[in-house]
């Protein structure tokens, strides 16, 4: 897959690629999704995230996310 970039995972690396995906809390239908390369854990990831969905008027009310991210309310 083009968009797979070298990343850590169980002690290895490997080729990786991550998706994040937004749902509706009720019906659990998918709203937004889109995948980025390798083990990318900085702040920009779910800033940019944030500001697409909120493109499409949605607004995040619960956000589960990977260990690593910065964790103030944007």
């Amino acid at each position: 897959m083009p968009l797979a970039n070298w990343g850590h995972n169980d002690g290895g690396i490997e080729k990786e690629a991550h998706l994040i995906l937004a749902v509706e809390k009720e019906t659990k239908m998918p709203l937004y999704f889109r995948y980025v390369a390798g083990n990318i854990g900085d702040v920009s990831t779910i800033t940019t995230t944030i500001r697409e969905i909120k493109k499409f008027g949605v607004v995040a009310t619960l956000s589960i996310v990977d260990a690593g991210y910065y964790s103030e309310i944007i």
